[in-house]
């Protein structure tokens, strides 16, 4: 999606059978903050009925430092987060713990945005956002797939998205890329 309020809004009004919106931080010219946050807010003011805010954070490379980035998207109140880069299933545990309150996860709660956003006060956000926060991971590398039979049995990954490049540069992985590319968990 490209940056900006009136973009993310014109895209979220663009058709009543949208049922999520991405916001591209990773390759959208969108920061994280405070762009994602305002995008956020603009197709959440969309009105009644207006699709979920998915942040796919900017974690670029082999970063492991990742936590801040799903902390800065979900407490913007987004309801989704998808963090590209994922090759092992170790990591995969750390994005859902990221994305979750204890005692199923480690995430804290500061933030009055989110609850506000999801028109629910701090308590019952809580649990609302443990059971539906989609956490999305994109498998971009030879061991990613090596490893993506343990990441999609990851507790709490709801969706895996497979690049169709890696598909092409790993013909011996074609098998499960048939299998990924559109699987939902």
């Amino acid at each position: 999606m490209l940056p900006g309020t009136f973009n993310a809004r014109t895209v979220a009004q663009s058709s009543p059978n949208l049922s999520w919106v991405m916001i591209d931080c990773e390759h959208g010219l969108t920061s994280l903050q405070p762009n994602a946050a305002e995008s956020i807010q603009a197709i959440q003011g969309a009105g009644a009925g207006s699709p979920s805010p998915i942040v796919r954070i900017p974690a670029t490379g082999f970063s492991t430092g990742t936590s801040w980035q799903i902390k800065y998207a979900l407490d913007a109140g987004a309801r989704g987060v998808l963090v590209p880069m994922v090759s092992t299933a170790e990591k995969a545990k750390e994005i859902v713990a990221d994305s979750r309150f204890p005692p199923v996860g480690r995430r804290g709660l500061g933030s009055p945005f989110a609850p506000a956003n999801w028109g629910i006060n701090a308590s019952e956000y809580v649990t609302s956002a443990n059971e539906n926060i989609l956490v999305m991971v994109q498998i971009e590398t030879k061991e990613g797939v090596d490893n993506v039979k343990a990441i999609a049995e990851t507790d709490g990954i709801g969706l895996i998205q497979m690049q169709a490049i890696i598909c092409s540069m790993l013909a011996h992985a074609a098998h499960w890329c048939r299998r990924i590319i559109y699987w939902t968990i």
